[in-house]
């Protein structure tokens, strides 16, 4: 065989090779979006102007200290709760520690309620029928895709 033949063939595998990589990371798992593009997305559908946008950008502020400090608190309390595994505590203790990160858990769903709330009372009236429609959206928006398993 001549080195062109090889090399085409060499070429035409490794070609083959990204586009299978490339389809594969497409059409693979669902990625979290990046939260400027529902950023984005609320002030296009809302048309949110001017103060608006001030507030908004406060509102995302605030609200993303609230969720960090319940997550962080969450992690802490999974960091106690999966070291017990080696210390043989009790039941209850285990239902104690479990129940706490349920507690910081609903902390963040109301969080994330307060904030859309929040948002619905920066519209102005006109704005008000967008809002009710982006909310039908938000669970999906704001919501985690599965994780893909790892073997």
């Amino acid at each position: 065989m001549s080195k062109v033949k090889i090399l085409s063939i060499v070429s035409s595998v490794l070609f083959i090779a990204n586009i299978a990589l490339i389809t594969f990371l497409w059409m693979g798992a669902k990625h979290r979006p990046h939260p400027h593009r529902n950023k984005k997305l609320i002030i296009e559908q809302l048309g949110l102007q001017g103060n608006q946008l001030a507030q908004y950008d406060s509102l995302i502020t605030i609200h993303r200290k609230g969720i960090q400090a319940n997550q962080d608190s969450i992690r802490g309390i999974k960091k106690v709760l999966y070291s017990n595994l080696n210390n043989n505590t009790n039941a209850a203790n285990r239902d104690s520690l479990m129940q706490q990160i349920a507690n910081f858990q609903k902390n963040i769903e109301l969080l994330h309620y307060q904030h859309f709330a929040d948002i619905k009372a920066i519209c102005t009236k006109e704005q008000l029928p967008a809002f009710a429609e982006l909310s039908k959206e938000l669970d999906e928006l704001f919501s985690n895709p599965p994780k893909p398993k790892k073997l």
